[in-house]
């Protein structure tokens, strides 16, 4: 049997976790706030190793300053798995995968400050600490599951319904997420006006800026059966683990409070709060995406599990 890292990489894995949560969800602030050039060099503002008393240039080294805080933590994470488990590829893989994605975040967050915000490094910089955040996500998971002593066992293979499931929710999610970052980026966010779910009476757009809105939308609406289907794919093997209905069931309240909130958003003139919040419930979808496949891959099988429901 394996020696059991114990409580060190629980913590490690788990603060990981919540940091990279609010380090993106801070992201979002600075971008709907327009501080992304608050501090135009980097990594210091100004030359300095504080900011200015200007609200933008506080908001962009807060961010800078959540990051290297998160890296640390991160890096932390990694040495715990070296002293206590670096034979479980469960750890491994997605932990050097993760410190890959963590180098290259830094890299483009410096290109981006240099290209002035180009939003399709705006765009990669969001892709890259989603996909940090879902392989720390995995990470804590493995910890969590296997190395409470409730799941020794290798996981069994699940069916092809459910594996092509949990990719296309993925992928469609991260889409989803993409696309309004894109949306925020172009100057597109109030493109429709106040009209919702079409955009000014129409769903067909007619300008650039208002088929980049529209489009944030429609892919919005492509997801949401894909989404839950794989909700529901994560019920029915519930038999691998009991939490998976829960996680499933919070999955999909969190996705319809994300829908309302894009709603309220439109309807009230894209408050900075709201459209925070927005940013902030898509940050929250993703991670219990995430983690419903996670826990889903990982669970030993149950009596209860349906192999192929579809």
């Amino acid at each position: 049997m394996p020696r059991r890292p114990g409580r060190g990489l629980r913590a490690w894995s788990l603060t990981s976790v919540i940091f990279l949560l609010g380090l993106i969800i801070l992201g979002g602030v600075v971008r709907i706030t327009d501080s992304g050039l608050g501090c135009p060099d980097w990594p210091f503002c100004y030359g300095k190793a504080l900011p200015p008393a200007e609200f933008k240039a506080i908001v962009e080294y807060s961010h800078r300053f959540v990051a290297a805080i998160t890296g640390l933590i991160v890096v932390g994470t990694g040495v715990t798995i070296w002293r206590t488990h670096r034979g479980d590829r469960r750890l491994t893989i997605p932990f050097i995968i993760g410190f890959i994605l963590l180098i290259i975040q830094v890299i483009l967050g410096w290109v981006t400050v240099r290209t002035e915000l180009n939003e399709w490094l705006v765009m990669a910089h969001l892709t890259v600490a989603e996909s940090l955040l879902a392989m720390m996500l995995i990470v804590a998971v493995v910890g969590w599951m296997v190395y409470r002593g409730k799941h020794e066992e290798a996981p069994t293979r699940m069916s092809k319904t459910a594996r092509n499931t949990f990719i296309a929710a993925l992928v469609l999610m991260l889409g989803v997420m993409l696309s309004g970052a894109y949306t925020q980026a172009t100057g597109a966010t109030g493109a429709c006006g106040d009209s919702w779910p079409l955009c000014a009476g129409s769903i067909f757009p007619d300008t650039f800026l208002t088929g980049v809105h529209m489009g944030h939308r429609l892919l919005t609406i492509i997801a949401v059966p894909v989404l839950v289907a794989a909700a529901h794919q994560a019920y029915n093997l519930r038999g691998r683990a009991p939490a998976l209905s829960q996680i499933a069931t919070l999955f999909i309240a969190l996705f319809v409070v994300q829908i309302v909130v894009g709603g309220i958003n439109v309807m009230i003139g894209f408050h900075r709060a709201t459209n925070v919040m927005h940013v902030a419930v898509a940050t929250f979808v993703w991670a219990a995406l995430v983690l419903l496949v996670a826990v889903a891959y990982l669970s030993k099988s149950g009596e209860n599990e349906v192999r192929d429901a579809g």
